[in-house]
């Protein structure tokens, strides 16, 4: 439980379990070099704690470009051990940690694998004799992990932006206009960092992306590029290529399409559009419609698009939204 409780703790100071996990092996080896020579610490796991936040934040200063996270965590890290630490205590740290392991993305061998490795501190050989199967399936057990990575790159992406999303008077702002100085940094290389170790996982079992790991990717490519038209957006037509094999669905195909407008033009995207079923109550497809016929400058043709698609929303201020689009659409003939 100790091994736990440090492992749990170190996921919520980086927001990482992998990271957490190797932070703790890494402390664990400088307990091996110094405690044999210096002795014992009076408080062991603090000991390895702080030393494990130590080794984090030299990671992040080798990067360059984790300051606020830096500072966030230095300021939780005393300069000595904190003596009230109690292994013992089960607190919310491992609750986390449990949940985590335990995402309904796994399946239930999964989830049972994952928690007895990174909460119980089980090795490879004891979850083999427990479950009474092959160590080699508990190996491929503990290891699939990215989508879970993946659910958690995505949060970290999809929340970083919660503060640019809406303006003073409560209304949506769209993507492209949003005030990137305002996305929170920190949040987004914790969800960078997520990602890359779903990539491992993903190479380790030599298997696809799954959904969350494929939307995550996708979320990346917006939050890392400086501003909109940074964006790329023929990376973002691949990701959604993969995405539209594993879990096809008529928004996947309606986003992809002003994916392939915003790569290749509008007149791509409207082929794309104009051939989408599925969709027949929502206003999303006449909205789309609207904006690629705006580009190509078809104005009468993209005020229809936008009164039927505010005749669809059941949204208020999406109503009002698309109400001025289809005016300006008008004045614009």
């Amino acid at each position: 439980m100790e091994a736990a409780t440090i492992v749990a703790g170190l996921t919520r100071a980086v927001g990482d379990v992998g990271m957490a996990e190797d932070l703790a092996q890494e402390a664990l080896v400088d307990a091996l070099t110094q405690w044999p020579r210096d002795g014992v610490p009076r408080n062991p796991g603090g000991w390895l704690t702080t030393v494990a936040k130590r080794k984090a934040i030299d990671h992040w200063r080798r990067q360059n470009n984790l300051d606020a996270k830096y500072a966030a965590l230095a300021r939780d890290l005393d300069t000595r051990v904190d003596d009230d630490w109690d292994p013992d205590r089960i607190d919310d740290d491992i609750l986390r940690l449990i949940f985590i392991a335990a995402h309904p993305v796994l399946s239930r061998q999964n989830q049972i694998a994952l928690t007895l490795r990174v909460v119980g501190g089980l090795t490879t050989d004891e979850i083999s004799r427990a479950l009474l199967v092959g160590k080699a399936t508990v190996a491929a057990l503990v290891a699939d992990e990215p989508e879970v990575h993946g659910l958690v790159a995505l949060m970290e992406f999809q929340s970083s932006r919660f503060a640019a999303r809406t303006d003073p008077h409560g209304a949506a702002v769209l993507l492209e206009d949003q005030d990137r100085t305002r996305w929170n940094r920190a949040q987004i290389h914790r969800g960078v960092t997520a990602l890359q170790r779903a990539a491992r996982a993903v190479g380790r079992r030599g298997s696809g992306w799954g959904r969350y790991a494929l939307q995550a990717a996708l979320a990346e490519c917006h939050a890392v590029a400086p501003t909109a038209a940074d964006t790329d957006w023929s990376r973002i037509v691949m990701l959604y290529d993969g995405l539209r094999q594993i879990a096809p669905s008529p928004v996947v195909e309606l986003n992809r399409a002003i994916a392939v407008a915003m790569a290749s033009g509008p007149a791509a995207g409207l082929r794309i559009v104009d051939e989408l079923t599925g969709l027949p109550e929502s206003h999303l497809v006449p909205s789309v419609r609207g904006e690629l016929l705006v580009r190509l400058g078809r104005q009468c043709e993209a005020a229809a698009e936008f009164d039927r698609a505010a005749q669809l929303a059941d949204n208020s201020r999406e109503r009002d939204v698309l109400t001025g689009k289809a005016g300006r659409a008008r004045a614009a003939r």
